[in-house]
């Protein structure tokens, strides 16, 4: 009986001295791992998750297990726009191109350009390629409808730097490595929500490594949650809600933050619109608060 007392004491404490962003992290995989005891829709596969900002499959920031069919070709293009009228005092506006692709095995290519078309800091005007990147992903694990199990996939990102070295104007100096664990799961999680009934559970969650052995070398850990819920019978309106965060990021105007991401999408067979706006909560002392507005749209072939 001693033990039974102490075990939730412990518990208590853990997560009191947790960090906020690992409970979220924690929670959400409870969530998305744990077998869905309601009932299982069996039509839930909403018309597709298009690509995101930075290329692979998913919603706006989160990607999603699923993968594009062999031979399928995605062009899509997202534009942002972050500020911050506190010091540091900046403005970004961004243009990014995506293309991915569609090969056997469940796997996706993906390739991510972006392009800063305005940057804005202590009086200082430029513009420029910020870099690129080249994203593999492999669904490995289908969703299991009958025993409430998630799909799962892993995806690794190359990042290398082109054009303008200086530092704030990209993410790395010579090259740049993330990898992600991803799981997804669609349910049907009670009729009585009437269109709210189906809902798509998203989470990823892995490292960014740059330079090592350098001057200049970087780690820091990300995760990314995410809900989607169609709007309509057809699923194409979609309401995407997200939660991003970051450890120990020491990119300029990144730093460690966490985030809230909310947009509308609508997606049909070949072509999608997404808009929204995340807000980020930087954890970092004497940097403020920033909002990101996100556009995006694409095309499949």
């Amino acid at each position: 009986m001693e033990g039974a007392t102490l075990a939730p004491m412990i518990v208590t404490k853990t997560l009191m001295e947790m960090p906020i962003h690992r409970i979220l992290f924690l929670g959400f995989l409870f969530i998305a791992f744990m077998p869905i005891t309601t009932v299982l829709a069996e039509d839930t596969a909403f018309v597709r998750t298009p690509a995101t900002v930075f290329g692979p499959s998913g919603l706006i920031f989160t990607q999603s297990a699923d993968t594009l069919s062999p031979g399928k070709t995605e062009a899509g293009l997202s534009v942002t726009h972050d500020h911050s009228s506190t010091d540091p005092d900046f403005t970004i506006n961004e243009v990014s191109a995506t293309m991915a692709l569609g090969l056997p095995g469940r796997i996706e290519l993906a390739v991510h350009a972006p392009y800063m078309f305005n940057f804005e800091s202590h009086g200082e005007d430029n513009a420029g390629m910020e870099g690129g990147d080249l994203s593999v992903k492999w669904r490995f694990l289908d969703q299991d409808v009958d025993r409430g199990l998630p799909a799962l996939g892993f995806s690794v990102s190359y990042f290398f730097p082109v054009g303008n070295q200086r530092r704030g104007f990209e993410p790395v100096d010579s090259w740049g490595v993330q990898a992600l664990l991803i799981a997804s799961t669609r349910a049907n999680l009670s009729r009585s929500l009437y269109d709210f009934y189906y809902v798509g559970l998203y989470a990823d969650g892995g490292i960014f490594i740059r330079d090592i052995g350098s001057s200049d070398e970087e780690k820091h850990a990300r995760a990314d949650l995410g809900l989607l819920f169609p709007l309509t019978d057809s699923r194409r309106l979609q309401l995407i809600l997200e939660g991003n965060a970051t450890v120990r990021d020491q990119a300029p105007f990144e730093g460690n933050y966490m985030a809230i991401t909310g947009a509308l999408r609508y997606v049909t067979s070949h072509i999608h619109f997404s808009g929204g706006i995340q807000h980020r909560f930087k954890q970092d002392s004497g940097i403020q608060d920033t909002d990101r507005f996100v556009f995006q749209a694409g095309y499949l072939f």
